[in-house]
């Protein structure tokens, strides 16, 4: 039997421990951003005026749509388009 001692070796270093010399730690995140927006209100009732933006956009581009059908059952009302319009809009 080998009574010789064996080599110690030293211990391996925790690479999370610390962070290397030659990169600088990150900085924190930043906190978000609040923003102090009130939700839009929303009314589906016809007849009523729009309360927002968006709905304001949404019954103008009924209204031209409308107005196209109407135009264009005026001017060919057997089209193809003119049909496959007035069933979309139901």
């Amino acid at each position: 039997m080998n009574t010789t001692p064996r080599p110690v070796h030293p211990p391996l270093r925790d690479a999370s421990a610390a962070v290397p010399p030659a990169m600088p730690p990150a900085p924190s995140p930043a906190p978000p951003v609040l923003r102090l927006v009130a939700p839009l209100p929303f009314t589906s009732y016809p007849n009523q005026p729009p309360v927002g933006p968006a709905e304001a956009l949404l019954r103008e581009a009924l209204e031209r749509v409308l107005a196209l059908a109407e135009q264009w059952e005026e001017t060919d009302p057997d089209a193809p388009h003119t049909v496959a319009l007035w069933e979309a809009l139901g």
